[in-house]
């Protein structure tokens, strides 16, 4: 019976490292697209207001795309959210490590995932809802 269990918490510490590194990866990805596309529209913008390559209104839609990009990942706050995995991530690793090879107790390493997981939860980085929600309470 006890195998059991530490099979079972074995496999859902398992599958949290899986979700979380799956979201880490997401998360990195679209807050270095929008970093990247913020400095080569800045980029872009420079060059065809300097070479005078293109109408003013297309230079300023240029100019334009780097402050739209910054305010989608601060709102969304997706270097935040990548952080907040790989941080998740690394917990989960060593419970999972400390119930393998270490011999931690199923009720040990369940009671400190589920306080680990209720506190990283009240970090959560939501973005502008958050923000939001800050504003209206002071």
């Amino acid at each position: 019976m006890n195998d059991d269990r530490k099979s079972e918490l074995q496999q859902r510490l398992r599958n949290r490292i899986a979700f979380d590194k799956k979201w880490d990866l997401i998360n990195s990805i679209t807050s270095q697209i929008l970093i990247g596309i913020s400095i080569l529209a800045s980029f872009g913008a420079a060059i065809v207001a300097a070479a005078n390559l293109a109408s003013s209104l297309v230079v300023a839609f240029l100019a334009s795309v780097p402050g739209t990009v910054i305010t989608v990942d601060r709102s969304f706050r997706f270097a935040a959210r990548w952080r907040w995995h790989c941080t998740l991530v690394a917990r989960v690793s060593a419970l999972e490590q400390k119930l393998t090879f270490q011999n931690g107790s199923v009720e040990d390493i369940s009671r400190e995932l589920s306080e680990y997981l209720e506190e990283m939860e009240k970090k959560y980085p939501s973005g502008a809802l958050e923000w939001h929600s800050r504003k209206e309470s002071h």
